[in-house]
């Protein structure tokens, strides 16, 4: 399959560019487009129904990425209707419409997600289910990675909350299985007590 390389020129010497594997139906596509008023830039070389526009092809090519290559050297260089298409930045554009409209963007996901929280609960539930070796081999992969940046991050968060940490450890708390009150960070160990497995087998 070749690829043409083509140029679309009005009476008023206004010029496009384009490539397409079919001359014929292309301009058949922006006559159709300028009598429609449609989203291709070309409509811009009618400015009136007596324009007299004409195409013509001027290489081709044996692939569709060397034809791209030259429509858009061509579409750089010259002054045409569809100079956007290569000079606009989207990456630029979508960061700055984004931080542009961060609050509505967020109040809006925030508002979908109460709305279809049960939803994405199942979706959520149902992905992990089907790929939980996947997942699991990620976190095993990103643990060993990142493990020393880790713990130089928990050892920073206890120095910095270690009141807090040792105030909460104190804290007594209701054994689920036998109703002891016991520090918090005694449970594991109360766990494994002859009162509490003898509760948790009685309950059986």
């Amino acid at each position: 399959m070749s690829y043409c390389v083509y140029k679309l020129e009005n009476d008023k010497n206004e010029l496009y560019f384009g490539m397409t594997k079919s001359p014929n139906k292309r301009w058949s596509d922006h006559m159709k487009n300028a009598r429609d008023n449609g989203t291709c830039s070309s409509k811009k070389l009618w400015y009136d129904g007596d324009t007299v526009v004409a195409m013509q092809e001027l290489e081709w090519f044996d692939t569709k990425e060397e034809a791209h290559e030259r429509e858009k050297e061509l579409i750089q260089s010259n002054n045409c209707v569809n100079k956007l298409k290569y000079d606009f930045d989207y990456k630029t554009y979508k960061k700055e419409y984004l931080e542009k409209n961060k609050e509505v963007n967020a109040q809006y996901h925030k508002e979908y997600r109460e709305k279809n929280k049960e939803v994405i609960a199942e979706k959520r539930k149902e992905y992990d289910e089907k790929n939980k070796v996947k997942i699991s081999e990620k976190k095993k992969i990103y643990h060993e990675k990142n493990k020393e940046k880790k713990n130089a991050d928990s050892k920073e968060y206890y120095e910095k909350n270690k009141v807090k940490i040792n105030e909460k450890k104190k804290e007594k708390i209701e054994c689920n299985t036998c109703g002891s009150i016991v520090r918090r960070d005694c449970m594991a160990n109360h766990k494994k007590s002859k009162k509490c497995l003898q509760t948790s087998a009685a309950a059986i």
